[in-house]
Formats: structure tokens, sequence, C-alpha cells
């Protein structure tokens, strides 16, 4: 037996070492029931942080996740792929997914995250794929959504029937979809199918009758069809109203009145249409401001507004523009505006 514990040289009383055995005992208990605590903390914690992620929380989700002791499972690894994306650490956020993707090359849920992260950085051709093998994994149906960002890249990449067949396939999924018979009707306009589109559109417009786009959309489709200007009419002036900021369909819009010969409406048109484009900075890339005001100064001269005219040749030139539309422009204007009394000139 060891010798009784002395304090300062005096032996300890039989009652003093009861006591501290019973100390031990209970900063053992204590010790015993935080461990357990933690544990319980931690299985709650993925919850939390599944969450937070769901609802990019992320400040608070990267917080907590360097907390956890345990890093190494996959759920975790997934978490931080998403708290990495949503902090617009995008190389770090493709890491940590192909990580987890060589684990479990099948992974559904693996495969389209990684198709959302290409999907939001425009990286068009591996997020299709990626959206494509999805669908081919044995036991999974695709989702609303997967359908989709797969028929906005199709429809970005300008492939209007792929990319019409495959919003149908969405709207079949949540028929009350704005956006799933948007991108329906939007491609069928693309590919002539006047009626078709308008038809989807006046679906897109019934789900969401606040956006400014599916209006322009409708109004294009409508000045397309016989006796449907009465209707394009319409369409233009709740456009407005919603204070339409895409500056494409605006300038799409400006071209085909000018068509009709609906010279106020092309007008007001390539107008907002220029507001948009100048709401970027000038230098944003294919920023068409300076064409759009030589398509202005063509319809002044339509109408033989020779000095508005003049004055938005004079504009075009403070904008990016290709070196034939400004020699145009500037020949124009050298010759004392005297050509302006002649046939006009059609810009790009």
């Amino acid at each position: 037996k060891e010798a009784p514990q002395t304090t300062g040289g005096k032996k300890k009383t039989k009652e003093e070492i009861e006591r501290e055995i019973e100390e031990l005992k209970r900063e053992e208990e204590r010790k015993i029931k935080v461990q357990n605590q933690q544990e319980i903390d931690t299985s709650g914690t993925n919850e939390l942080l599944e969450f937070l992620v769901e609802y990019t929380i992320t400040d608070i989700a990267a917080n907590i996740a360097d907390r956890i002791n345990d890093q190494s499972t996959e759920r975790f690894k997934l978490f931080k792929s998403k708290i990495f994306f949503f902090n617009k650490e995008g190389s770090k956020a493709i890491t940590a997914i192909n990580e987890l993707i060589n684990l479990d090359p099948k992974n559904p849920e693996y495969v389209l995250t990684k198709a959302d992260y290409c999907f939001a950085d425009k990286r068009l051709d591996e997020a299709e794929e990626l959206f494509l093998k999805s669908f081919r994994i044995k036991g999974v149906k695709p989702s609303f959504e997967a359908f989709l960002k797969l028929g906005e890249i199709l429809k970005m990449k300008q492939c209007w029937g792929d990319a019409k067949a495959v919003f149908a396939k969405a709207w079949e999924k949540k028929p009350t979809s704005s956006n799933a018979w948007f991108g329906y009707g939007m491609c069928s306009y693309r590919m002539g199918e006047y009626q078709d589109g308008e038809e989807a559109l006046g679906q897109a417009n019934l789900y969401d009758p606040q956006n400014p786009d599916v209006w322009g959309y409708l109004a294009l489709c409508n000045l397309e069809l016989p006796n449907g200007m009465v209707k394009a009419y319409q369409c233009i002036k709740e456009m407005m109203k919603l204070d339409i900021k895409n500056p494409d369909i605006l300038e799409e819009l400006g071209d085909k009145l000018i068509e009709k010969k609906k010279f106020e409406l092309s007008e007001a048109c390539y107008k907002k249409s220029i507001e948009g484009w100048n709401a970027l900075p000038i230098e944003t890339l294919g920023n068409r401001a300076g064409y759009i005001y030589a398509k202005l100064a063509n319809l002044y001269h339509l109408q033989d507004k020779l000095i508005e005219a003049k004055v938005k040749y004079s504009e075009a030139l403070k904008y990016p523009i290709d070196d034939d539309e400004r020699e145009r422009i500037e020949l124009i204007l050298s010759e004392n505006f005297n050509v302006l009394l002649e046939s006009p000139m059609e810009s790009p």
C-alpha cells in the first residue's frame, strides 16, 4: 500500500482522503456527461448544417462546420462543398465535390450538386453532361429542377428543339411552373411556331403575370400572328408598366415594330433598350447600346427627323461598335448629313 498523502508535511485524515475520492468520482461523472452531451449535439449538428446550407446561411454554417471534430464523413464533405460554393469559392467547391464523386460515382446527389455548380458558373457543356449522367443512374427519377436547368442550358446554346422538349418534361412535372412554360414558349417562338408559343406564354403569364419578359415574348409572338397587332400592343403596354429591364427583347421588338410601321412604339422600345444597356458598365461584353442608338437614328431618318437622327448617330460613336458600323456613321456625319436626305442604310 502507498504511504498516506501529506499536505505541507501534515498527514491527511481518513475523512479528507474520502472527500477527495468523492470529488474525483464527481469530476469523472461530469466529464462522461459532457462527452455524452457532445455526442448528442454532434448528431443534431448535421441536421442543423443541412438546414443552414439549404437556406444559404453560410456564415453560421461555416462557423459550426469548423467546430465539428469528425470531418471525414461524406455528409460533412458535401456540406463543406456547398458552403464553399455559396461563399463564391468555386474551385474549392469543385475539388470537394469531385472527391465525393470519386468515392461514389453513381451517387445522384453528388452528380447533381456538381451539375448545379457548373450551371451557375456557365460551364454549359459540363453541366449538360452531368445532368444527363444523373438521368441515366438506375433508380433515379429526374426532378423538375433538373429538367428546368437542362432546358435553360439547351436554350442558352440555342438548341431550340431539344430545349423545348426538355421544358415540356419540366411542366409535366410541375404544370404551374411559369418558368417552364416561358422556356417552352420562347423556344417555340425561335422555331417559328408562333401559335404554340403564344399559347405556352399565355400559360406562363397566367402563373406569373408580373414577369415583363413573358409579356415581351407574348408581344413578339402576336406580331407574327394574323390580326395580332391589338394584342401585341396590349402586351407591350403591360411590359412597359412592369418596367422591363431586358434590352435584347426590347431591341427585337423595336425591329419588328419598324417592319409594321409602328414607329412610335418602336422608338419607345429602342429607348428603353438603351436605358437597359446604360444601366450596365459601358465595357460590358455584348453591350449593344451603340448599335441601338444607330437604329434609333435610322428610325428618325425614316420620319425625316434629321436633327434627332444626327444626335443619335453621334451618341452611337461613344460606344463600342464594329469598324464597319463606325465607318458608316462617320461617313454620314462627315458629309454634312446630306446623305440623310437619301434612303437610310440598315445597321447590324
